[in-house]
Parts: structure tokens; sequence; C-alpha cells
């Protein structure tokens, strides 16, 4: 089923199962959003027919810090060893980074690292997903 141009926005209300729901509507249960498929209101974290998951805070908080990298923005995820509050902003060692550019035809889904003296070295990661020498249109 094709969902193009269904979502309308990302800031639903809070869930309630007395209310009743269009297709297409937009709730927030927890960390997660959702959107009705079907205008029928079953609770969004029992039915996969009912909802689909549109944006889930707890798999990537939307407040994770920005950081650069070779010059370019990643989202930044902390190990749970590297807990210090005033590095919480900081690429640490084991500290991982997702969904973004490394260079003009390298993309990186997700880097662990693994020398923090240097983050603009592409040997200062361990890649785990790429894609390497995308064409520029």
């Amino acid at each position: 089923m094709a969902l193009k141009g269904l979502i309308t926005k990302v800031d639903g209300d809070l869930w309630s199962f007395k209310k009743r729901y269009k297709v297409g509507s937009i709730v927030k249960k927890g960390d997660i959003t959702y959107q009705n498929l079907t205008g029928i209101n079953t609770d969004p974290e029992i039915s996969s027919v009912d909802w689909i998951i549109i944006q889930d805070d707890t798999v990537f908080p939307t407040n994770r810090p920005i950081v650069l990298v070779n010059g370019n923005a990643f989202m930044l995820i902390k190990h749970p060893s590297n807990t210090s509050p005033s590095e919480v902003n900081n690429i640490q060692n084991n500290d991982f980074i997702h969904d973004g550019f490394f260079n003009t035809t390298t993309y990186w889904s997700f880097a662990q690292c693994i020398d923090d003296t240097d983050v603009n070295n592409a040997s200062s990661w361990n890649v785990f997903a790429s894609l390497e020498g995308l064409t520029l249109i």
C-alpha cells in the first residue's frame, strides 16, 4: 500500500481511547508518533493494521546532538560508557554517528569512533554501513 502524500504533520495529539480518528490522523503515544490508516481507533501500540509508525523517538530520538565530521553534519549516539555531562555534545571513542555524508561521494549510515583525536579522518572510524562512489548529478 503506497502512503505517498498521507503524512501531513508529525506533531499529533496524545492518543485517547475515547476519540474517533479519521484516516490520516496523527497521534502520539509515549515516544512514538502514529498515523491512522483505517479510521478505526484501536490502541496504536497493539494494532499494526489501523496505525503506522511515522516517528519513533525511542529508536532515534529527535533531541540527539548534531556533530560535524569532516565538515558534515551527523547525529551523535553516545556510548553507554561515555557518561560525562560535559562531553554530551562531543565525539568520544566508541560513540556512534549516523546518517550523513563523510564527503561529496560517500554517505555513512552508521560509524563508530575509534580515534577521537582526529574525527575528520576516515581511518578514525569503524564504518558499519556506507554508500561509496555516489554519482553527483
